[in-house]
């Protein structure tokens, strides 16, 4: 998300002007991945689908969304690849807004603001590495590996959610005394 512009400019040769009038697309596009996870996610949730699967299947579809970060940076055509990294950006921003609810959906709660606390330090310094991942593969190759490291890795995270998390059930459910189920003991 940081990096875009940069990318139309290096990789795309867009002048600042041509930057100016196509790189808010993407983010525009994000915006909206926000608004749609969450719509997507409530909606199953009304219709009596299970916490889990209310959860984890937008996640699913928003992640396959960033997939399309690879085909981005290979097509030949700027304007198709500012429509793959709008939707791979989407995807990115369509998981972030399910993934806010999974601490309440798990946890009781007076730990999820401990929980979102430790999650984000997690996420700045994630951050803060791929960052300065994408600068050095960036000056020593190109933004190619960048493009398929964004849209492969949340594939692992994907496994991850649906096959080491295990169910999400209402944390109204569980009593705020002793240990956590999730053997975390916050």
């Amino acid at each position: 998300m940081f990096w875009f512009p940069e990318y139309l400019k290096r990789a795309r040769h867009l002048d600042l002007a041509s930057i100016g009038k196509f790189a808010w697309i993407p983010y525009l596009v994000a915006g909206l991945g926000n608004v749609i996870a969450g719509w997507f996610s409530g909606f199953l949730l009304r219709r009596g689908v299970s916490v889990t699967v209310a959860r984890k299947s937008p996640i699913t579809v928003f992640i396959l969304l960033m997939a399309s970060a690879i085909p981005a940076v290979l097509v030949p055509e700027t304007s198709v690849s500012i429509g793959l990294v709008s939707l791979a950006m989407m995807g990115y921003t369509g998981v972030s807004a399910n993934m806010l609810a999974f601490p309440a959906d798990v946890y009781p709660k007076n730990v999820v603001a401990s929980i979102w606390g430790l999650a984000s330090m997690g996420s700045g310094f994630g951050g803060m590495v791929f960052v300065l991942l994408t600068g050095w593969l960036v000056d020593r190759y190109s933004f190619a590996p960048v493009f398929v490291v964004f849209g492969t890795i949340p594939m692992l995270a994907l496994l991850i959610i649906w096959f080491v998390s295990g169910p999400l059930g209402p944390a109204l459910a569980r009593t705020n005394e002793g240990p956590c189920q999730h053997g975390l003991g916050v």
